[in-house]
């Protein structure tokens, strides 16, 4: 009975040094796993660094890619080897995928939506791959990533400095032309020659075009008209015949009296009068349409002001042109200078159709120039829907040329030069003959 309260004793004291240990090994377990926490903080601090130079890595190569292509062409040989390295190049994306994801608590579900569609990729990629074709594979330079975003800042602002209003090129002002014709170096001496033809007396011209030059020579003659390929066949030349009730007739003679003649009230009167001095049975099915598209006012200003004077200047020819005018052939060099009252005539008479056909044999089969007719009869026959506004435009500025004209007559010259480059011929020939 005396061992009992020893025993009771013992007993205790086992129980609190079992107490004891198991406190002890509760503080060492804390300890562990408060050192193990605060390593794997570290490591965790470690890897969220690794990771963002990862990342980092991965954005300047991905911006080099978009920005630095090299484009090689290769020789693909096998289907199998296609898509070995589109397989690998797959899984290299997956990676660094989850490498930029290590940090970011929101990745993981990217990373899982991008995981499920590589199968449809790499089926798509797989039956989209021919064997034995060219295949364009594109290499990237990562070091030029900088160098490329300046170059695009550079490109950003030269193309933002074009598209500014202040640096488009307009050209001069109208109110500064003058200013710039007297800045320019004076013209040469105006001189007749062999290869230069002027049409009026260089005596007569107004430096300040005050007045209008007047024709050289001062009268024409007829029997020196030339008729032949290498001049203009006028139409007051005695060359130009026309058969009427079998008789042959001059034509201008007939051109002056109908244009004379006609009581100028609407575009049939014009179609009636051309007839009167042609063979040919022309169309004028668009000349009508396009004055039936005028307002009143402004048919009626035409019909009764300005094609009467437009007949005065047609008919006026032989006093204001009063030589042959040369054509200017081909693989020939030569100038030809007349007054702008010279042109505004020549073109009267071809609004008329008073020019006789150009082409008639007047020499050996070579020597005739094939030249489109310098008549506007062209202009009047029936167009089609897509090409009638185009014809209207042409005549618009045909009758605005000549309203300008019949008003005030201009005073300045013309001149049109036909240039030969006979180095360049000379090497084609030498071309040719080797």
């Amino acid at each position: 009975m005396a061992d009992l309260p020893s025993k009771t004793v013992r007993e205790d004291e086992k129980a609190a040094a079992s107490d004891n240990s198991t406190a002890k090994k509760k503080d060492s377990a804390i300890k562990t796993v408060v050192s193990d926490s605060a390593l794997e903080c570290q490591g965790d601090i470690e890897m969220s660094r690794n990771g963002n130079k990862r990342k980092q890595a991965t954005l300047d190569r991905y911006w080099s890619k978009k920005l630095h292509p090299k484009k090689e062409t290769v020789r693909e040989p096998t289907t199998a080897a296609v898509e070995i390295v589109q397989e690998a190049s797959l899984g290299h994306e997956v990676e660094a995928i989850y490498e930029q994801a290590s940090d970011d608590n929101t990745a993981s579900k990217t990373v899982a939506e991008t995981v499920e569609t590589l199968p449809e990729t790499v089926e798509t990629l797989k039956y989209g791959s021919t064997p034995d074709t060219d295949a364009t594979i594109e290499e990237y330079d990562s070091d030029s990533f900088a160098a490329s975003e300046a170059s695009a800042a550079d490109n950003l602002s030269t193309s933002a400095s074009e598209s500014s209003v202040e640096h488009l090129e307009l050209g001069a002002s109208f109110d500064d032309m003058p200013a710039i014709c007297e800045t320019c170096s004076a013209l040469p001496p105006l001189c007749p020659s062999a290869n230069h033809t002027v049409l009026f007396r260089t005596d007569t011209v107004d430096e300040h075009c005050t007045s209008i030059p007047k024709p050289y020579p001062d009268n024409v003659v007829f029997d020196e008209a030339r008729w032949d390929n290498d001049h203009v066949r006028l139409p007051y030349s005695p060359q130009n015949k026309l058969l009427v009730n079998s008789v042959v007739v001059g034509r201008w003679g007939k051109i002056v009296s109908s244009l004379n003649s006609t009581k100028w009230n609407s575009s049939y009167d014009i179609e009636k009068a051309i007839l009167s001095y042609n063979k040919y049975k022309w169309d004028f099915s668009e000349l009508h349409r396009y004055f039936r598209t005028l307002a009143e006012v402004e048919h009626d200003l035409f019909f009764s002001q300005t094609l009467p004077k437009m007949v005065v200047l047609a008919v006026n020819l032989p006093s204001i042109c009063t030589q042959p005018v040369p054509l200017l052939r081909k693989q020939k060099a030569a100038s030809i200078t007349m007054s702008q009252q010279q042109a505004a005539s020549l073109l009267a008479n071809a609004f008329f159709c008073t020019f006789p056909s150009r082409n008639t044999s007047s020499g050996s089969d070579d020597d005739i120039p094939h030249l489109p007719s310098v008549n506007f009869n062209s202009l009047y026959r029936r167009a089609s829907a897509y090409r009638c506004h185009s014809r209207h435009a042409k005549l618009n500025c045909l009758m605005h040329y000549f309203r300008r004209v019949t008003t005030d007559m201009p005073r300045g010259t013309l001149t049109f030069r036909r240039q030969v480059i006979h180095n360049f011929f000379n090497f084609l020939n030498s071309i040719i003959m080797f």
